[in-house]
């Protein structure tokens, strides 16, 4: 078998990893008697090989309390991996019984990889300065809260890239329209994604020994580049743009993200200032209330333009999809 031949085949399975066949058989229900066909019984809902209570059952539930029965947590995440913008339009379109439910599994994710990451000492886990401790200054105990609550920062960070999302392919060839709904699923499962890298970057940031200095360098790097792939991977496979069409999406998107919370974050420190203390708090010695104004209506003025840009050439791509093919 040719190395094509293989692709094709691991495409096939990208697209359509369950082929379901179903029993002629006639079977008969151990829970409510009734007669059937298949494996499930439409009346109860039981499997029609369930019998007595065996060891086989207590490994089952004991399975199924940690996720690594039906709809296995392991199996959701390999195709995650492996196919994740299929695996989340299957999710979003309604094909939920192959799937793990993405809260639960964002959440356990979540907490084994931190867990993990705090027990070996890896670079991505960052502890909050000890003079930050106890301080009393809003800044301070806001950066303390940020870093002691990654994980779920991390969940609202990807939340955040909701409404650019929805933006920039409420249009797309596949799931035109996404509803609001779908899109916070679809960041679940990009979250979700992320923080399954996390650990294997760790473990090779670890085994090289950076300086402390070194691993901020790398971790910018591993967040613009891999991030940015790895939402250009699943957003293609999602919404079935081409190359441009989907690279150029996403780099909106982050532009978007990126300076909507920079304008926060201003916006913040100009109103924590003039309530307060009516100057730029000592943490920020080299700005002022002009230049975070200024600030404010540049970054405002990036968003507005690349949201026309973006909103133009969706105009344009579906000027072009409704015109007729001549013959």
């Amino acid at each position: 078998m040719t190395i094509k031949e293989l692709y094709q085949r691991f495409h096939q399975w990208q697209e359509n990893p369950v082929e379901y066949k179903r029993s002629k058989a006639v079977r008969q229900c151990n829970n409510c008697g009734d007669e059937f066909h298949g494996d499930y019984c439409p009346t109860c809902g039981q499997k029609w090989d369930t019998g007595p209570v065996s060891w086989s059952n207590l490994r089952q539930q004991w399975m199924d309390l940690w996720g690594l029965g039906t709809r296995s947590l392991p199996l959701t995440i390999m195709q995650l991996l492996l196919r994740p913008g299929y695996l989340i339009g299957d999710y979003i379109s309604g094909k939920r019984r192959n799937c793990f439910s993405p809260l639960s599994m964002f959440l356990l994710v979540a907490m084994v990889v931190f867990m993990i990451g705090h027990w070996l000492d890896l670079n991505y886990i960052r502890e909050p300065a000890p003079e930050k401790i106890g301080d009393p200054n809003f800044l301070s105990r806001l950066d303390v809260w940020l870093i002691t609550n990654a994980d779920l920062l991390m969940l609202f960070s990807y939340i955040w890239m909701l409404l650019p999302t929805y933006i920039m392919f409420r249009h797309a060839p596949r799931f035109p329209r996404h509803t609001l709904p779908q899109g916070f699923f679809i960041q679940v499962f990009n979250a979700t994604q992320y923080v399954c890298l996390l650990l294997p970057f760790g473990l090779i940031c670890k085994m090289m020994a950076l300086s402390e200095a070194e691993n901020e360098i790398i971790e910018g790097i591993y967040q613009i580049l891999i991030l940015h792939l790895l939402l250009f991977v699943n957003f293609k496979q999602l919404f079935g743009y081409g190359v441009w069409g989907t690279l150029w999406r996403v780099v909106a998107c982050f532009v978007i993200y990126k300076y909507s919370i920079y304008l926060i974050f201003i916006s913040i420190i100009l109103v924590y200032s003039t309530l307060f203390h009516g100057v730029i708090p000592p943490s920020f010695p080299e700005w002022s209330t002009e230049k975070a104004i200024y600030t404010c209506i540049f970054i405002c003025a990036i968003i507005i333009v690349t949201l026309s840009i973006a909103l133009f050439a969706n105009r344009r791509s579906r000027k072009k999809m409704s015109l007729p093919v001549n013959a």
